[in-house]
């Protein structure tokens, strides 16, 4: 996957998290989730866009532990205009939520 795709992906993953986390349906179980995906990813990101097999594996931890958060309590605003922003300016998901 080219390095830039991952570094965009990684970024969706952690609004995921961030998203979640501070949204007005988290608790305790979701907190737990979002939290330690942060943590996981932040220390993953860096070795997954230089294609590093331990950050790879990290990073698919991480999009997977957020996903169990995130479903738990939905998603806020900024992936409600990244998708948009996305579709006008042709413009990948998680780099339009990086942006946002």
């Amino acid at each position: 996957m080219p390095k830039s795709l991952t570094a965009a992906t990684s970024m969706d993953a952690l609004t995921h998290d961030i998203e979640g986390y501070i949204t007005g349906g988290a608790w305790e179980l979701s907190d737990m989730f979002h939290l330690k995906a942060i943590e996981i990813i932040a220390r993953s990101l860096r070795a997954a866009v230089k294609d590093e097999a331990a950050g790879m594996e990290g990073m698919a931890l991480g999009q997977y532990v957020a996903g169990m958060g995130f479903s738990n309590v939905g998603l806020g605003i900024v992936h409600s205009m990244a998708h948009p922003l996305g579709a006008v300016y042709d413009t990948p998901h998680g780099v339009a939520n990086a942006v946002i």
